[in-house]
């Protein structure tokens, strides 16, 4: 899942969320969909709110995208990067999963 950010275009990225997204259970992808849906509208509103897709990737990637095992800090750092884009992505292109959640 944390390799998605490092795919080449917007398009592969979303293609590539889209497959592993179809692989959780049902009530999983619920729940991620509703979430994530939540998370785009307020990102929508960041003009008065200041939360954009990016400050909401940076709060929300690491809560819910974290591993059971600890890393060292150099890698935990890189980890929480891609972490954060990925629900970055998901948020900006939230119309795009619908489909695939």
């Amino acid at each position: 899942l944390i390799r998605v950010p490092s795919e080449k275009s917007k398009e592969e990225k979303i293609s590539a969320l889209n497959a592993l997204l179809s692989q959780l259970p049902r009530l999983n992808r619920v729940v991620l969909k509703f979430l994530i849906e939540f998370l785009h509208q307020v990102h929508l509103h960041s003009h008065l709110n200041k939360m954009s897709a990016s400050n909401l990737g940076l709060i929300f990637g690491p809560i819910l995208l974290n591993k059971k095992e600890l890393e060292p800090v150099e890698v935990a750092v890189i980890t929480v990067m891609k972490q954060s884009l990925l629900i970055e992505l998901l948020i900006e292109s939230f119309p795009a999963f619908i489909g695939g959640m």
